[in-house]
């Protein structure tokens, strides 16, 4: 049973409903309060990862609906999103362009899960020196109200994709490993929290269990790639990806939404850039251009011309990894000062 009224409960729902809601179509970009929309991708932008984070928070971490006075947490559903495929196209009348790739360099599933596992560490770590109490997973697992949560929940990685629109007649998809550091359990649309899962989560904060804890709903992304692209009529037709290792911005990419008395969300604003970039393209090939008729059979048919060039991108995964593992960290220091500056 629900220990608040009625009308509380509405109100706490809507609210929650409004700070956590995002689109796949990026086009739309409903922005409620909170910042304005994220910064577009500055690869010359880098993070200087031996910087304080109290110095850098105020310019990469901004609130819809501040949480204040967080004094204990329960991270209820905690994932980690890496892009791991990129596509984008322009449109110009009759023309198109496109442009796609998988994320480059094999990825080390073990090692990458310790630096998922060691962000996890340093983030409860982080909130504990900010004077925030953090149950631990055995502590949340026994209350029975994180025990009707987890029956929406999964411990197991999951793909999904997202497109979104880059700009007037230009579009892009990213293909997403969803996965939970620890291996902890998750939600399912951990990424876009949907009313019903929020509405559980409301009613899971006004729970007796769960008294003076905030739960705490966190997405963070790992992109490989910015997608620029050109379309509309006389602009002609252009779709290229632009390589470079970073925390995407945007509440639908990186965001802390915390629930209860007191809540409120944290997103990234600005991307999280590392400053040694780990991928290095090689040459272009040859333009090979093909032309081939509409309908083959039709003489009267137009033609179609289409043009391809690959090029070969290398990795450093070595690099890679102590990037992902330096960016996760400044995020974890940014968002700790944020909460202890807000109490």
């Amino acid at each position: 049973m629900l220990t608040v009224s009625k009308s509380r409960a509405v109100m706490a729902v809507l609210a929650l409903t409004m700070g956590l809601m995002t689109t796949t179509a990026s086009a739309l970009k409903i922005t409620i309060g909170g910042g304005g929309d994220a910064r577009d991708v500055d690869f010359s932008k880098s993070y200087d990862f031996a910087a304080d984070p109290a110095s850098t928070a105020g310019t990469y971490v901004v609130a819809r609906g501040t949480p204040k006075n967080i004094q204990k947490v329960a991270l209820v559903s905690f994932c980690v999103s890496l892009v791991d495929g990129r596509s984008v196209g322009g449109s110009s009348g009759p023309y198109t362009a496109s442009s796609s790739s998988g994320r480059p360099g094999r990825l080390d599933s073990q090692r990458f899960a310790e630096v998922l596992n060691g962000y996890r560490t340093q983030f409860v770590a982080d909130l504990r020196a900010a004077g925030i109490t953090v149950l631990e997973p055995a502590e949340l697992a026994a209350l029975p109200s994180f025990q009707k949560l987890a029956e929406k929940m999964t411990t197991e990685p999951y793909d999904v994709v997202d497109s979104y629109e880059v700009g007037k007649g230009t579009w892009a998809n990213n293909r997403v490993q969803v996965m939970s550091p620890g291996g902890q359990p998750m939600f399912k649309d951990c990424r876009a929290i949907s009313p019903g899962t929020t509405l559980s989560l409301v009613r899971a904060a006004y729970q007796k269990d769960l008294d003076g804890v905030a739960l705490l709903i966190g997405n963070v992304t790992l992109d490989f790639a910015k997608a620029k692209g050109a379309g509309g009529f006389f602009k002609g037709a252009k779709a290229d990806l632009e390589y470079g290792q970073y925390l995407a911005p945007g509440v639908e990419s990186t965001s802390f939404a915390f629930i209860g008395k007191g809540g409120g969300t944290l997103w990234l604003k600005q991307a999280i850039v590392a400053g040694q970039n780990p991928f290095a393209e090689g040459a272009k090939s040859d333009r090979k251009m093909d032309v081939k008729m509409d309908n083959e059979y039709d003489p009267n048919s137009g033609y179609t011309r289409t043009s391809s060039q690959s090029v070969a991108v290398s990795t450093d995964m070595d690099l890679w990894y102590s990037n992902a593992a330096s960016e996760l960290k400044a995020l974890s220091g940014m968002l700790a000062h944020t909460l202890k500056t807000s109490k």
